[in-house]
């Protein structure tokens, strides 16, 4: 009998043991379970937010594509209005936008379909015979297309008002003369300097992408200048020749609205030697810098592309620069930068009191 009872206490203390080993086994696998929802909870967090990254991306690439075809069809429109039908006029526009090849070809076919003379063409052959009817045809042409309105005919009271007004005006007198300035290349026929003597004023009269267009120089009196280049459309280094013999002045100016006024102005003789001028890329954002070259100065017109802004690039910032480059035509910019670097120990030295 004992033994029985024995036997039941052991069946029933083993029958505890496995219940308890269940329960552990079952809650490994509940855990196991929980992390693994958990790890595909993060995964699909992720995936959610990658998803909202893709979108957000595929959202600026649509506005960024419609913003492309907006610019597109500006320039387009800009390049069909402005060659006017002379090809010379279209290759040149073609090169400022940066025509795609593939749009190249239809640019060209419009070109022969269109065919006939440019107003460019027509205002300098106007000018060449001093033929003055067809001069102000053209400039009329240029008005309607710039989008000026003729002015009504005026009352009989604000005419007789206009001309009190203009005899209330000074006169001034003087010649109105007008040399070709031509600051599109040796080809620009277009391009006038003109002065008004008596006033000491000067103004550019130029074609701007098939529009007339002017640009008083300020200052502009009293001065002889011969066009050294053009960087873009705005920048204009001009030469100013005093008289035989003197190398005169390198002046930079830059086109706000209708002035374009001085912003630098170089000495074009240095202890009195003159000096050099050399055009090379220094920073390679494809402008070329003018430096202009003495026995021991180097200085350089830099245009940021950018912005468009002006700076004058001295010695100290700019000797550095040109002692990396390996162009040939830098040769008499670095020996400059040589004898700058010497004359300018020379006077620490001596600034410190010991021998150079």
């Amino acid at each position: 009998m004992k033994r029985v009872v024995v036997l039941g206490l052991v069946g029933l203390m083993l029958a505890g043991c496995g219940e308890d080993a269940g329960k552990a086994a079952a809650q490994k696998r509940l855990e196991a379970a929980q992390a693994e929802l958990r790890a595909e909870e993060t995964k699909a967090q992720a995936l959610t937010a990658e998803v909202e990254r893709l979108k957000g991306r595929l959202s600026e690439a649509e506005t960024a594509r419609a913003t492309e075809r907006r610019a597109l069809e500006r320039v387009q429109t800009w390049l069909t209005a402005s060659w006017r039908g002379e090809a010379g006029t279209l290759k040149s526009r073609m090169q400022e936008a940066e025509v795609p090849a593939a749009l190249r070809a239809s640019l060209e076919e419009a070109q022969k379909a269109r065919g006939g003379e440019a107003l460019e063409q027509r205002f300098r052959q106007a000018v060449e015979r001093k033929d003055l009817p067809v001069l102000s045809s053209v400039v009329s042409e240029w008005a309607s297309m710039d989008g000026v309105t003729p002015m009504p005919p005026v009352e009989e009271e604000a005419e007789e008002a206009a001309e009190e007004e203009a005899q209330a005006c000074e006169r001034v007198q003087g010649d109105f003369r007008c040399t070709p300035l031509p600051l599109g290349g040796a080809q620009d026929t277009v391009t006038q300097l003109c002065r008004l003597s008596g006033t000491g004023k000067s103004w550019v009269v130029r074609s701007d992408h098939g529009r007339l267009a002017y640009a008083e120089l300020v200052p502009g009196d009293r001065h002889r200048y011969v066009p050294v280049r053009t960087v873009g459309s705005d920048v204009w280094l001009l030469k100013d020749e005093p008289g035989a013999g003197k190398p005169g002045v390198l002046e930079v100016f830059q086109v706000s609205g209708t002035q374009a006024v001085r912003r630098l102005s170089l000495d074009l003789m240095r202890k009195g030697k003159p000096t050099t001028m050399v055009e090379a890329d220094l920073d390679d954002d494809g402008l070329k810098e003018t430096l202009v070259v003495g026995a021991d100065t180097v200085e350089a017109v830099h245009v940021e592309r950018s912005a468009g802004a002006l700076s004058q690039w001295r010695e100290a910032y700019l000797c550095p620069i040109v002692e990396q480059r390996s162009e040939k035509e830098l040769e008499p910019a670095k020996a400059a930068c040589s004898a700058w670097m010497k004359t300018a120990t020379s006077s620490e030295a001596t600034a410190a009191g010991t021998k150079p």
